[in-house]
């Protein structure tokens, strides 16, 4: 015998709430409490509650999709931080399922004529820079945006997800002193992204509070390997090599671990490795990096929270913050290491 179609009055009784509030819940209108709303959509869940899409598009006049975009810029390969983005990316889709609703990846879009091409109900964006195109294309046609870390274009807009930053990269930085190392070099990335402009910012002042002088490379987003290579052999030929090095990106940290081998140079017992950044292949390495996990996966579910709040016009709290922490592994303590 064929399962009747559970309907909206049954996920009603079943969550002891009145039909209009679970509607508003389900179908992201009106305006719902987000802890009512989290609870609705668990308990259409657990009943296997399956909306007419077609009839809830009508109705609402939402297409029940966002998008995401991990790089405005249009050259293939230079999502800057991969491994974080695609966590992100691979959380924030799963949050937008819970909520009857799909995630789609975009190719890089800067004209308002390639956005109009979609039809999205909000946008998540990364890696946005300043007088970011992407952002102004979506912002012209009145498309909900939630960034991840702050527009550096525009400080007046609340609406992002993201991490402390100063305190991240001092966190490294402190981590770094405490166990032996005397001068760090700082290897980032040439873009305008908060991200990565406010390490940089937050790395210089803290040389600053030591009357150190900065050891800062930028790296070209794409992060080739044989730009990296000559970057830090360039580093350590000088008259005052570094003794530790805070590589930013979870890719440029795997690549400087590889030149140091091929250098034949000990980690960490003559070099001490840092990543800004954690992800499978840091922890993985020969010798694991030591890294700085952003929590991307709480980052994504974060973002599609407050898209569907600005969506639905709720004055909640905003910025998101996700604290960050430290993962101490072989490159710094010599534990484990070869």
């Amino acid at each position: 015998m064929a399962r009747s179609r559970v309907r909206i009055r049954d996920v009603a009784k079943a969550a002891g709430a009145a039909q209009s509030t679970v509607s508003n819940a389900l179908n992201g209108t009106g305006h719902v409490d987000p802890a009512t709303r989290e609870r609705i959509v668990a308990v259409a869940a657990e009943l296997g509650y399956a909306p007419n899409r077609t009839a809830r598009g009508l109705r609402t006049g939402r297409a029940g999709v966002l998008g995401i975009m991990l790089s405005g810029r249009p050259e293939a390969g230079e999502v800057a931080n991969v491994s974080y983005n695609l966590r992100l990316a691979g959380s924030a889709s799963r949050a937008a399922f819970r909520r009857r609703n799909a995630l789609t990846l975009l190719p890089p879009l800067t004209t308002v004529e390639d956005a109009a091409r979609l039809a999205l109900d909000g946008v998540i964006l990364t890696d946005i820079e300043d007088h970011d195109a992407a952002k102004q294309a979506f912002a012209a046609l009145g498309i909900p945006i939630v960034t991840i870390e702050a527009d550096p274009g525009d400080p007046s807009d609340d609406f992002w997800v993201g991490a402390d930053t100063a305190t991240n990269t001092r966190t490294g930085l402190d981590h770094l002193t405490a166990v032996g190392a005397s001068r760090i070099a700082f290897l980032g990335i040439d873009t305008t992204g908060t991200w990565y402009a406010q390490s940089a910012r937050a790395y210089q002042d803290w040389c600053a509070e030591r009357d150190q002088a900065p050891v800062q490379s930028l790296i070209e987003p794409a992060q080739t390997f044989p730009e990296i290579a000559t970057v830090v052999r360039d580093l350590l030929a000088g008259p005052e090599p570094p003794d530790a090095i805070f590589a930013l990106t979870e890719k440029i940290a795997v690549s400087v671990e590889l030149v140091l081998v091929e250098m034949g140079l000990s980690v960490p017992r003559q070099i001490r490795l840092l990543s800004g950044s954690d992800g499978d292949r840091a922890a993985q390495a020969a010798i694991p990096i030591s890294a700085i996990d952003l929590h991307a996966e709480e980052v994504g579910a974060a973002a599609v929270s407050l898209l569907y709040e600005r969506i639905e016009g709720l004055d909640t709290e905003r910025p998101r913050i996700v604290r960050a922490t430290l993962n101490a592994r072989a490159s710094t303590t010599g534990r484990g290491a070869a």
